[in-house]
């Protein structure tokens, strides 16, 4: 759809003659992808404006006014601190990475929902359908490389991505999400992860 004009985009989402569907992401570890991938993976130098900058200037200004500090962008922000940032906010507030992804779902009525983690069963569906085989390598794409837990640990979430980056591979999303802050982005996501846990029974 990007590569057509938003007045004719939003006439082709809305012709019924177009299968339309959508492809859902586990919301807690679509949190933790989004968090890794904005300022530990791909974060901003010193000094670098515009994106990956902006994208995540928000939260870190968030974040050090509740403090009643200057904003320390070399430092930036841990996860635990990241999550407080996305549970204290309204989607609408939230660039659009870190949105719930119900303010997409919700804008659009679907024909099928799928699952990233289910995405096998989505891509046969889709050649089934229309009678073509799907690129095979497509799933390993924008895969992020995650450390193996050696132990588990339930400390990490506490690490400034400088210290995340000094980790041998990058941690996964049970070594980041301790019980209480799991509990409060499933609160906050509530609505994502219906649809996500719909889509996959």
């Amino acid at each position: 759809l990007a590569d057509y004009t938003p007045e004719v985009a939003t006439e082709i989402l809305q012709d019924s003659a177009y299968f339309r569907f959508i492809v859902l992401r586990e919301p807690l570890k679509r949190v933790v992808s989004g968090y890794l991938e904005k300022f530990v993976v791909n974060a901003p130098r010193p000094g670098e404006q515009g994106e990956p900058f902006n994208v995540i200037k928000r939260a870190i200004d968030w974040y050090y006014d509740r403090q009643g500090k200057t904003p320390d962008y070399a430092s930036s922000i841990s996860f635990n601190q990241f999550a407080e940032y996305l549970v204290q906010n309204r989607d609408e507030d939230l660039d659009t990475h870190f949105k719930g992804q119900k303010s997409y779902y919700q804008q659009q009525r679907f024909d099928f929902t799928g699952t990233i983690e289910n995405l096998d069963s989505t891509i046969s569906m889709l050649e089934s359908r229309f009678g073509q085989e799907i690129d095979p390598n497509l799933e390993q794409r924008n895969r992020t490389k995650y450390r193996k837990p050696l132990f588990r640990r339930r400390d990490l979430g506490d690490l400034l991505p400088a210290q995340v980056r000094s980790l041998r591979k990058l941690p996964q999303a049970g070594e980041l999400l301790t019980d209480e802050v799991a509990e409060s982005l499933g609160e906050r996501f509530s609505w994502d992860l219906k649809r996500w846990n719909d889509a996959n029974e």
